[in-house]
């Protein structure tokens, strides 16, 4: 099973202090997930100036969990090689390559913004490949293999769909890959 939670809907910096909604608090999750070994957890919109997974509670969720995150509300120059760097400063560490997935958080933010934080993180082709369809695609396998049989999840689809509207995000990713 994938469980997926997102820490924040939209950024708390554009709304009325009367509209604000708090981010989830995420502290009691490697506790949980001890629990439950063998869901498939990824944390959603958690990264960005508001971080709230730094200090003790990132620290933890990096080194004693093993969930996968996505990339959508990094922020910043060089963003996501920093998130990959870790945090010094707030005590954050490093985080694997192999534990960031693809996020665009669309339609609220471009899909290009996440390709542009892509195409200036310092991943070589190996990494970019993990991070824009790698991950997941391991991540499917392993459930659908999960109970020994092969299946493809309903509606669920490994490639990219070829339509009019998202052809310039397709050539931005075989770009990129080369």
């Amino acid at each position: 099973m994938i469980v997926q939670l997102a820490v924040r809907m939209e950024d708390p910096r554009v709304h009325l202090p009367v509209t604000r909604t708090p981010s989830v608090d995420v502290a009691g999750l490697p506790e949980l997930l001890a629990a439950l070994p063998r869901i498939r957890f990824q944390l959603l919109n958690a990264f960005n100036a508001t971080e709230p997974l730094r200090g003790q509670v990132g620290r933890r969720l990096i080194e004693q969990t093993r969930l996968t995150v996505d990339f959508s509300h990094v922020e910043g120059q060089g963003g996501l090689g920093k998130l990959i760097a870790g945090d010094r400063d707030n005590g954050r560490p490093p985080l694997v390559v192999e534990r960031i997935v693809f996020g665009s958080h669309a339609p609220f933010f471009p899909c290009e913004s996440a390709l542009f934080k892509l195409f200036e993180s310092p991943l070589g082709r190996p990494d970019l490949e993990k991070v824009m369809r790698g991950q997941c695609r391991t991540l499917l396998e392993r459930l659908n293999h999960h109970d020994g049989q092969s299946r493809q999840p309903a509606g669920m689809s490994t490639s990219i769909s070829r339509t009019p509207r998202n052809e310039p995000t397709e050539t931005a990713i075989r770009a990129a890959s080369q």
